[in-house]
């Protein structure tokens, strides 16, 4: 499947073997070997109720005309072609992601020892121009410090 509406990542996928995408880190996320569906993610203009029916794929819709469709792998190559999908994409491992923002942080100097920060026990205050400052005392007048 070469078509331009289906991410590389999963096209990249597609092209593996099961072991090979099991061993990936990424390449393997959404897939589910068990029943042999994939999860993915898809933008779409129209009504995806005919696709449902046709394919017999579980849809969540979601905002802005994206949806979460599971479907076979077999089928994959149907789905492409409804002219609904406009674009079908893989889920990210969200782990790796929180992980490249702690990097891009810069604060992996002081997670690690001898300082070990985890920010636990922290409060943090966000003082918007909006803010009152009634709304921070209490009924007495007093602030808790």
């Amino acid at each position: 499947m070469n078509n331009q509406k289906v991410d590389t990542e999963l096209l990249l996928s597609l092209e593996l073997t099961k072991t090979e995408r099991e061993k990936s880190l990424d390449l393997g996320v959404g897939y589910d070997a068990l029943f042999e569906e994939w999860e993915v993610i898809v933008k779409y203009s129209g009504d995806l109720a005919p696709i449902e029916q046709e394919l017999s794929v579980r849809i969540t819709p979601l905002l802005n005309e994206y949806a979460i469709l599971r479907v076979r792998e077999n089928q994959l190559e149907q789905l492409v072609q409804y002219p609904q999908i406009e674009y079908i994409e893989k889920p990210k491992a969200l782990v790796l992601e929180e992980m490249e923002g702690i990097r891009a942080s810069c604060m992996n100097s002081v997670r690690l020892p001898p300082y070990s920060l985890t920010g636990s026990g922290v409060v943090i205050a966000i003082i918007d121009s909006g803010a009152c400052v009634l709304e921070m005392q209490n009924a007495d007048g007093r602030t808790d410090e």
